[in-house]
């Protein structure tokens, strides 16, 4: 499992990670994401053949 963490500029509301969250979770292999708006980060977690 490979695990990242990135930067996200941009965010205008809570509601802007929401939608970031629930598009990165459609593609495959992708096992969790959370966006955090308050430190504008989002935590990935995928399958090692993610690139």
């Amino acid at each position: 499992m490979k695990k990242g963490i990135f930067k996200i500029s941009g965010m205008d509301c809570v509601s802007c990670a929401r939608n970031i969250e629930s598009r990165v979770k459609k593609h495959p292999g992708v096992l969790t994401v959370n966006v955090d708006f308050a430190s504008s980060k989002m935590f990935v977690e995928a399958e090692d053949s993610v690139s």
